[in-house]
């Protein structure tokens, strides 16, 4: 086998694995966030209509994402909602940078401090 043809394997190897984890992690924030939806009650249902594994996270309301895709920012705050929220869970965003949900009726500890 030639070196040429070898870095080509190389590098296809390289690139399905960088896709692969991308596509990993897309799939572990929708999940995070689908998580987070059914965990609140809401007395608008328009607050997630948008919220469905049909559409990226990024399309959702209140989620904004750098230009990878990626969930940076939740603001959620003033939606009158209620429920506890699943820090275990949002923790999981490991690009998240902002978390707003203020003026809502949340509870829920915080826990995995120590």
């Amino acid at each position: 086998m030639s070196a040429s043809n070898s870095s080509k394997q190389l590098f296809s190897f390289y690139a399905l694995f960088f896709f692969s984890l991308i596509c990993s992690i897309k799939s572990d924030e929708l999940q995070v966030l689908l998580k987070l939806k059914s965990a609140l009650q809401s007395s608008n249902p328009d607050d997630f209509s948008s919220w469905d594994s049909g559409h990226s996270p990024c399309r959702f309301s209140g989620i904004t994402c750098d230009a990878n895709g990626t969930v940076t920012q939740i603001e959620l705050s003033n939606r009158m909602l209620g429920g506890v929220l699943p820090f275990d869970s949002i923790c999981q965003l490991q690009s998240l940078e902002k978390l707003s949900m203020g003026f809502n009726s949340l509870y829920g500890a915080v826990t995995g401090f120590e």
